[in-house]
């Protein structure tokens, strides 16, 4: 979605695939599986323990497809980053490997942001990050802080893909996307995102401390070695993890 007026179309949460022996998390077959307490499917996640391996980059002026990011930039998996502008420039704070591409700016929707320091420390929270960082990346909304789901008041809300990043209570970062199987750029309301996401923690036995919406809908791109589901329109940067 690279529209700022567009950002808040959201969706409902249908089909979680776990890769379980890939995330080295116990009791979890690597078999698609309904979610039944809600009614809601879950989708693929991705967990990454050791936050050196995670990339941040730009796809702004590119525009190359995130197949060609995936192998262009070795990564073993890749999940969008957050929202840009009609001029094909990031929204707020943009760090990659300690370059600022873009400085923090005021706005009540992209509220939160991730940090990741050189030694590794990752972060999500809604105030504004002081430090050196190799990668910060300013997106939103805030969707769990402090261990807390957040009441989000939205005038225009719409059913769209959604891909989260989230932080255990352990440290770990959660990659995350949800949509409907029948129709995969459709999801859950924004809403509707923060119950899904702890609902999820739930389900696949992991304590979401924060989480911070990406962008979504036909601009978002989730891909690891056993699951895809791609862009429509370009995503404006990108997560790449690496082995």
């Amino acid at each position: 979605m690279m529209l700022v007026k567009l950002i808040l179309a959201g969706a409902l949460v249908t089909g979680l695939i776990i890769l379980g022996s890939r995330l080295g998390l116990p009791n979890l077959p690597e078999i698609e599986r309904k979610v039944t307490p809600s009614g809601f499917d879950g989708d693929p996640v991705i967990v990454v323990k050791d936050a050196s391996k995670i990339f941040l980059y730009g796809n702004f002026a590119e525009k190359l497809p995130a197949s060609r990011l995936l192998q262009q930039s070795a990564c073993e998996s890749l999940v969008n980053g957050g929202f840009y502008t009609e001029k094909n420039e990031p929204i707020g704070l943009f760090v990659t490997e300690g370059s600022f591409l873009s400085q923090r700016a005021a706005n009540a929707t992209f509220d939160g942001y991730l940090t990741i320091d050189e030694a590794g420390n990752a972060r999500i929270a809604s105030y504004n990050p002081s430090g050196n960082y190799r990668v910060a990346l300013q997106s939103g909304p805030i969707l769990i802080e402090n261990n807390q789901k957040k009441l989000l008041k939205l005038k225009n809300d719409e059913r769209a893909r959604r891909v989260i990043v989230g932080l255990t209570k352990d440290k770990r970062i959660i990659f995350a996307v949800f949509y409907d199987k029948d129709s995969v750029f459709n999801g859950p309301l924004l809403a509707d995102l923060p119950r899904a996401v702890l609902q999820l923690g739930d389900e696949i036995g992991i304590e979401f401390e924060s989480a911070l919406n990406l962008d979504g809908g036909s601009a978002s791109a989730f891909i690891t070695p056993t699951f895809k589901v791609t862009e429509a329109s370009p995503i404006g940067s990108y997560f790449c993890i690496r082995k």
